[in-house]
């Protein structure tokens, strides 16, 4: 990174057009990588609709079957465990305590 202090010299001629004709390059590639993208979901698509009617069964439950991504999701919210924990460790080094109500919020006192 450079610092605040030292200016960049600005591009010749020359070197915006390497810099243009590189970006039309990847915006080509990138649109030809997109078409074969869409052609083969279509295939994909195609294929699980020819095994669902060969199996007779919906093509949803294929989809679920094909996907190698996992059904479950990893919660991440805090546990009553954890925050009773978390409450005691407070307690315990800053000496006040801690009182959760029924809402979930949090209040003081000290000791």
């Amino acid at each position: 990174m450079l610092p605040a202090s030292q200016v960049r010299k600005k591009l010749t001629q020359a070197e915006k057009a390497s810099r243009a004709l590189v970006t039309e390059a990847n915006k080509v590639a990138r649109a030809l990588l997109m078409q074969d993208i869409d052609v083969f979901l279509e295939d994909n698509a195609r294929n699980i609709e020819e095994l669902a009617a060969k199996h007779s069964v919906k093509p949803e439950y294929v989809k679920k079957l094909v996907n190698p991504k996992t059904t479950y999701k990893k919660q991440r919210a805090p546990t009553l465990p954890n925050a009773i924990a978390h409450i005691k460790a407070v307690e315990i080094n800053e000496g006040e305590i801690h009182i959760i109500d029924v809402l979930g919020n949090m209040t003081y006192s000290k000791n």
